[in-house]
């Protein structure tokens, strides 16, 4: 079952102090790319978030927004003092006094100015619930995103299985075609033979020399052969989970280049015909696949 890489989905989730939304959209992109904007105070989380991300998807540009809505009740930081720290600028400051000759006496206001002595930090609980929170609300936008994925990948899958079948039907009406104007190209030239027949002594096995000549030229059978091979292959593409996307993109470019051989090797109108409505097919497919996953 395709599966496209347009999708969306968002998840939110709550407690009694916050409230975490997500939202994630997908775009079609050759390979993953992921991006995410995480408020600052929640950057400890980006890492998991990404890399839930790269386990659930394999191709496409994934934008994740993470937003704190509300803080109903705000519970005070934890403060760190970094007592090492501290003491060698302390010490560094009474080195400077030294240096310079200054009387001033050096002050706790002068060493709280270090504004890296003093970290705060969120209580380790709460850091706890808010990674429950994006955990919950991360699950429910992947899940989104995965079932509009599914269902436009559902639309995908029904336009390219009739493409496909009127390519089917198109290569079938060639084979009926070929035959008949290799027993053409025989009647005409005998037709021409006829005429100059009385003037001119033809030998029988020239004639069928010529026609045993066009028709190895003109011969379309291997390359039939293979396309319906590709085609039979790109159908089963259309029943399989995993990801078909660059699979099919191959075989895209390996029928179109039977399909130039075969219009190439026949210069009936007729067939150039059948070989215009296939490559007007492809084209359609090949813009559809470029949203496959």
């Amino acid at each position: 079952m395709l599966k496209s890489m347009t999708g969306f989905g968002q998840g939110e989730a709550d407690d009694n102090l916050h409230k975490i939304r997500i939202e994630i959209r997908s775009l079609n992109h050759r390979y993953l790319e992921v991006s995410a904007k995480i408020p600052e105070r929640l950057k400890t989380f980006e890492r998991k978030i990404l890399e839930e991300i790269k386990k659930n998807f394999s191709r496409g540009k994934l934008e994740i927004f993470l937003n704190l809505d509300s803080v109903l009740e705000e519970p005070s930081k934890e403060i760190v003092l970094d007592l090492k720290l501290a003491e060698n600028f302390m010490e560094a400051l009474r080195k400077l006094k030294e240096k310079l000759s200054i009387k001033d006496d050096i002050t706790l206001s002068d060493i709280v100015k270090n504004k890296e002595i003093f970290t705060f930090k969120e209580p380790e609980a709460k850091e706890n619930q808010l990674g429950k929170l994006i955990e919950i609300s991360l699950s429910q936008a992947i899940r989104g995103v995965k079932e509009t994925r599914l269902a436009e990948g559902n639309i995908l899958e029904r336009d390219i299985r009739t493409r496909i079948l009127n390519i089917l039907s198109s290569i079938h009406e060639i084979e009926q075609k070929a035959e008949s104007l290799l027993l053409l190209y025989k009647d005409k030239l005998q037709e021409r033979i006829k005429k100059i027949a009385a003037e001119v002594e033809i030998d029988p096995a020239k004639i069928e020399e010529q026609v045993v000549l066009f028709a190895e030229k003109s011969d379309i059978t291997e390359e039939i052969v293979r396309a319906k091979t590709h085609l039979e292959n790109f159908l089963k593409l259309l029943e399989t989970d995993e990801t078909a996307g660059r699979k099919m993109d191959f075989y895209i470019q390996e029928i179109n280049r039977e399909v130039n051989t075969i219009g190439s090797k026949s210069s009936s109108s007729i067939v150039s015909e059948s070989v215009i409505q296939i490559k007007v097919e492809l084209e359609k497919i090949r813009e559809q696949v470029q949203n496959v996953e």
